[in-house]
């Protein structure tokens, strides 16, 4: 069977203006993708999530940032759970929120 492949997001950004930040933060939590690391980003390996990284990457280096995109397999995640898992869970806690949020609404 062959391993899951991954789109990383690396990137670095100025401290200010802090808005940048903030938005390069949303975009990336709307993306769907799932942080694992300090400015380390990922999103399973397709052509689809290749356009969001690079539109992302794009918009950190329009604000004086530097943004790296990797495709990866990850051999050890440092955790009992293997990356598939760390990015299910994510996956499944948004949905959890999302659905309480509606049935609050």
């Amino acid at each position: 069977m062959k391993p899951q492949e991954w789109l990383m997001l690396n990137y670095t950004l100025p401290k200010n203006p802090s808005r940048v930040r903030v938005s390069t933060w949303r975009k990336l939590k709307k993306s769907g993708s799932v942080n694992i690391g300090p400015s380390m980003w990922i999103l399973p390996l397709s052509a689809e999530h290749i356009t969001v990284f690079t539109e992302i990457a794009d918009h950190i280096l329009q604000n004086s940032g530097e943004a790296y995109i990797l495709k990866t397999i990850f051999l050890n995640t440092g955790k009992s759970e293997n990356i598939n898992d760390i990015f299910n869970s994510a996956r499944n806690e948004e949905y959890s929120c999302k659905v309480y949020q509606l049935i609050e609404q």
